[in-house]
């Protein structure tokens, strides 16, 4: 995949000048065009609520499967029924 990246025509060597250009100081953090690729999430920005607010129907999804799947099951007549737990505390030396 590195080889790849670095030579894309697989030509077996690449002049120092394309080197350059696809390995240079902030690589993993800026595309070929100087550009950012990564958002920063402590700062504010309209890509991250938009992002976040996409996800908001899946989290809120999500979250109630979540608590529901902690809910007793409750009875045919409408009555939550009662859990009894019987908890042994007896140690074993």
């Amino acid at each position: 995949m590195f080889l790849n990246y670095i030579d894309p025509d697989n030509r077996g060597f690449v002049s120092f000048q394309d080197f350059h250009k696809k390995l240079r100081g902030g690589v993993t953090q800026q595309d070929e065009m100087g550009r950012s690729t990564v958002t920063s999430y402590m700062v504010p920005s309209r890509e991250i609520q938009l992002h976040q607010s996409s996800n908001l129907e899946y989290v809120k999804r999500k979250t109630e499967q979540l608590r529901s799947s902690f809910q007793p099951p409750s009875a045919s007549d409408g009555k939550q029924q009662a859990i009894h737990i019987k908890l042994d505390l007896t140690f074993v030396k």
